[in-house]
């Protein structure tokens, strides 16, 4: 069986990831590069650490399954509802029904609009009841959502001041009742993102000590320095990816002093823990890997070396349900956990690694290991018992998806999704269409592999770990997206995504981006921040990140303004780019969404903004698909009513942007550009002017025009929203 040649697999082979200081690199290679020092001087020191946010708040737009406290069933609508009135009930989790899904949309006045993905009706608190109706934007259709801590939330009625309240049974219907003191169990309730955006950046607390220490610049947006996961949750990211480790036997310590190999990249489970606090400060979800060395899962802790197969069940059963009753304690239980990282590379030694032989070894630790979690989860001892995380195996495509999981499945492994990773510079072509143009090796085609293990598994699938190149690096370049460019590195996430988002009966789990943040960090005593034998080691894995590495004639330039500023793949990836979504364009300036004037001429139709109730009509509400060449069509989704459009073709500023026909032409391309805080600029591209709403006079004041870009410009700033 083939091993993941991955860089951050160290222990696998020392060759895929720079285990001495290594610089960056311009020029696509298969080997290391030797060390270039910085050749400009670090910039004058940040001040300090930008602050870290609190915003409990869901993303706007976004589905999500709620799950009760109490109970963990989830929200979802009484059959197959085709009329307003149905009671709202709560039922068995099903990752495949639409009727478990629910949008929410963020509306004035801290409310929010609930409906139904299924079939459009919104959550209604009508006559002190849970039903689902007809969505008008009135009062009971208005939910106020609360903090009950520990990522839980209340929903109460705007109508009554009423909580959302389950029983315990399933089918039962929710009821609305008031909070006798603190909200009771069957009164709290989890938003599990339908679809995971996630970030796979479990050493930023060790990146961020790295530049307080230095005085390096921080991570930016539109030149902006902000907190990380607050830069992330602008852009559409809902998860956070963590794997704590320490040294064998996996004890729980607050730091590393030495260290050798793979178990120098890691972080200690107290960073962990912080981080996961971070995230659910942001209403983010956390997704936890246990039983990670720090390049895969293969090492033995040495206190288990000589373990029998039951001692070995006993030991890790202990760890993990130790590991979950932390993040459980610290009011950061987990959503997802993964027993082990790419597990058919190795798990635990040769006792625990997965053949066809051996594969019972294998999937008892994995049992023992899932029931810990479920242990850990109604363990009382810490209070009442809460919903257990999801439990996933991760694996890489050197084992077929339907392969390694039927063999979990005979073996009864109590595991709920499919964890892959893939990332085509190794992996091979995402699609059909890039196979025929080029398969080196003649590799197996992804989506092909995820559509049959979700027609044969029937589980949903996460890309737990995926990316793709931006610039040249140390590894060389796939077929598909090259020369890489930061275009193409912003197309495969949303081709990616698009092929998860088409699996059969809605098995697409979502897509985890490794390393995003992870840009290089020089160390004083030459070249970066990586290798064996510093406690301080992050990885280095050039031309990947979502942060821009500054390169400059080889090396990374940290005085330079690009250093670690946002990439636009980030916008593929936090799903602001998805073209089988329709979304609304919210003004900066005035909260206002942008839609067809109605009092255009005849033959016309220009572009005004008008209030949003949290109900756009479809000439409210725009498509965006990529021409692959870098930019996007934006059209509008009321019939026959066009693409966005540089009317007349013209350069000059102030001039009326329109509707028409769909075309090739350069006056209807558009680049989504972020102008910080979650806003964007449309920015055209034979004009390069972009959409602004401060402009026009006489009959045409107030329209949507051309104007250069102004970073101060608060008309020119768009929000992007699902419109569910």
């Amino acid at each position: 069986m083939s091993v993941s040649p991955k860089i951050k697999s160290i222990a696998i082979s020392s060759i895929l990831l720079c285990l001495t200081a290594c610089g960056a690199s311009n020029s696509a290679t298969t080997a290391p590069i030797a060390p270039t020092p910085p050749t400009t001087p670090p910039p004058t020191p940040s001040s300090q650490q930008p602050a870290q946010p609190t915003d409990i708040t869901p993303i706007d737009g976004e589905a999500y399954y709620v799950l009760d406290q109490a109970n963990a069933l989830q929200m979802d609508h009484a059959g197959n509802s085709t009329s307003s009135g149905g009671q709202v009930i709560q039922q068995t989790r099903s990752f495949t029904s639409l009727s478990q899904r629910w949008a929410f949309t963020s509306l004035a006045g801290n409310m929010w609009k609930i409906n139904n993905v299924a079939d459009g009706f919104c959550l209604d608190g009508a006559n002190n009841t849970v039903v689902e109706n007809s969505c008008t934007a009135g009062a009971t259709q208005q939910w106020l959502l609360t903090s009950a801590g520990d990522g839980y939330y209340t929903i109460s009625s705007q109508g009554g001041g009423l909580l959302t309240s389950a029983s315990q049974s399933a089918g039962a219907s929710l009821a609305l009742s008031a909070a006798s003191g603190s909200p009771s169990q069957g009164q709290q309730w989890l938003l599990r993102p339908v679809f995971f955006r996630g970030i796979d950046n479990a050493l930023l607390e060790k990146q961020e000590a790295a530049r307080v220490a230095s005085g390096l610049a921080w991570w930016k947006d539109a030149g902006q320095e902000q907190d990380v996961l607050a830069i992330l949750k602008n852009h559409g990211v809902n998860m956070v990816r963590l794997r704590p480790t320490s040294m064998p036997p996996y004890a729980t310590q607050s730091s590393q002093a030495a260290c050798v190999q793979n178990l120098c990249y890691a972080e200690s489970d107290a960073q962990d823990l912080d981080l996961a606090k971070r995230a659910k400060d942001l209403g983010m979800s956390v997704e936890l890997t246990l039983l990670f060395d720090g390049g895969s899962s293969t090492s033995v802790p040495a206190a288990w070396a000589n373990d029998s197969l039951a001692q070995l069940q006993a030991d890790v059963y202990s760890y993990v349900k130790s590991e979950i009753l932390q993040y459980r304690q610290a009011g950061t239980m987990p959503d997802l956990v993964s027993i082990g990282n790419e597990v058919d590379t190795g798990f635990l030694g040769a006792i625990g690694s997965p053949t066809g032989a051996n594969f019972s070894n294998f999937a008892s630790i994995q049992t023992r290991a899932m029931q810990a979690v479920k242990d850990a989860a109604s363990d009382t001892a810490l209070g009442p018992a809460l919903p257990a995380p999801l439990t996933c195996i991760h694996i890489t495509p050197a084992w077929d998806l339907t392969s390694f999981f039927t063999l979990a499945n005979q073996n009864n492994i109590p595991y709920d999704a499919i964890c892959q990773s893939y990332y085509p510079i190794f992996h091979g072509p995402l699609t059909e269409a890039q196979a025929a143009v080029s398969n080196p090796g003649s590799k197996p085609v992804e989506q092909d592999v995820l559509t049959a293990a979700a027609n044969n598994i029937g589980k949903p699938i996460f890309i737990i770990e995926t990316a793709e190149h931006y610039e040249n690096g140390f590894d060389a370049n796939d077929p598909w997206y090259s020369p890489p460019s930061q275009s193409l590195q912003r197309q495969f996430l949303i081709d990616v995504q698009d092929v998860q988002q088409g699996l059969p009966n809605n098995l697409g789990m979502g897509i985890e981006y490794w390393d995003p943040a992870g840009v290089n960090i020089p160390n004083p005593a030459g070249g970066f921040l990586n290798g064996d034998n510093l406690p301080n080691a992050i990885y280095t894995w050039n031309g990947l990140t979502l942060f821009n590495n500054a390169d400059s004639s080889g090396t990374t330039n940290t005085a330079s303004l690009n250093y670690s500023a946002l990439l636009p793949g980030m916008d593929g990836m936090g799903g602001k780019l998805d073209p089988n979504t329709n979304y609304k364009f919210v003004n900066k300036s005035n909260g206002q969404i942008l839609g067809i004037y109605p009092n255009s001429p005849s033959g016309s139709a220009w572009l005004d903004t008008a209030a949003d109730n949290g109900n756009p009509a479809a000439s409210q509400m725009w498509n965006i698909v990529s021409n692959n060449d870098g930019y996007f069509q934006i059209s509008n989704v009321n019939s026959g009513s066009g693409a966005l459009t540089d009317a007349g073709g013209s350069t000059a500023s102030g001039s009326l942007i329109a509707l028409m026909a769909p075309g090739n032409a350069q006056y209807q391309e558009w680049n989504v550009v972020s102008s910080g805080n979650g806003y964007f600029n449309l920015v055209n591209r034979l004009s390069g002017l972009v959409l602004d709403m401060n402009g026009g006079t006489g009959s045409q004041a107030g329209l949507a025009v051309q104007e250069p870009q102004n970073s101060s410009s608060l008309t020119q700033q768009w929000k992007i929203v699902a419109a569910q």
